[in-house]
């Protein structure tokens, strides 16, 4: 019997049951729904759209496309939005994948517009010491410690690039404070539906196994007559069928036929 060797195949893993790492990650996959769900109830949306010109004919609103409720998306924070893409995908970025990441830059706009303004009306607020721990944060080194050598020199050469980057990271604190605020909502999480969602998709198992050809076995496989009719004899049920007819059909060509009557 031929054994293939390639097919052997052992797994280990280690099934960890730590509640409060699983009870972070149980909130994690709400928050998402909770966030869009408890948005959707709280913010009137209204996107009115200017159309997509670069210069715009209308005096009063030069370079903004849309307006979410009262905060404007202009042309050039969505061409910004689409630079990005092109700065992480390099080469791969064409004028295919721009047309593909569209809409996800436009929701993603309107969405920032969405939270930026229940954020106001919540008056969630950064402070600079916030904002500067952010950036810091940027700009660690191997060890973890802030470089100041780097942050200097991208400072001199690209003070523009600081300045997104601070207006990024005051954005990101703001949305996780809305975040924190509206997860804040959420009910007791009782650590049997802990322990459930971690048996769904954490739990893993130890498997071996080995595969075999089997004409590898049908190979090395003799069946004698008397085996055969053992085998019949105690499965007789298996081998049984329906009744057979035996039927014999005469073809009449139905065009040679007259009409008539029989009579009894």
């Amino acid at each position: 019997m031929k054994i293939i060797p390639e097919a052997y195949f052992e797994k280990k893993v280690q099934l960890i049951y730590n509640p409060a790492a699983m009870l972070l990650k149980y909130l994690r996959k709400k928050t998402r729904m909770i966030l869009i769900g408890t948005l959707v109830l709280i913010i009137p949306a209204f996107v009115f759209l200017y159309g997509w010109s670069k210069v715009s004919n209308r005096g009063a609103i030069p370079h903004v496309i849309a307006k979410v409720g009262k905060t404007p998306i202009t042309w050039s924070q969505y061409q910004v939005e689409l630079q990005k893409y092109a700065s992480i995908f390099g080469k791969f970025y064409s004028a295919d994948f721009e047309k593909q990441i569209k809409n996800q830059v436009w929701e993603g706009l309107i969405q920032q517009c969405l939270f930026t303004e229940e954020a106001t009306k919540r008056k969630i607020s950064v402070s600079d010491d916030e904002v500067i721990f952010g950036i810091r944060e940027y700009f660690k080194n191997d060890k973890g410690q802030f470089d100041s050598e780097t942050f200097s020199l991208i400072s001199n050469r690209d003070p523009e690039r600081i300045n997104l980057l601070e207006e990024n990271v005051r954005t990101q604190i703001i949305f996780k404070k809305l975040r924190d605020e509206i997860t804040a909502l959420v009910v007791d999480v009782s650590e049997d539906e802990i322990y459930q969602d971690f048996l769904t998709s954490q739990a893993e198992a130890k498997i071996k196994y080995i595969a075999i050809d089997p004409e590898d076995l049908r190979k090395n496989i003799e069946i004698s007559k008397d085996e055969l009719i053992e085998y019949y004899e105690q499965n007789k049920a298996s081998f049984k069928d329906g009744p057979w007819r035996k039927i014999e059909y005469i073809l009449i060509d139905a065009e040679q036929t007259n009409e008539g009557e029989i009579i009894d």
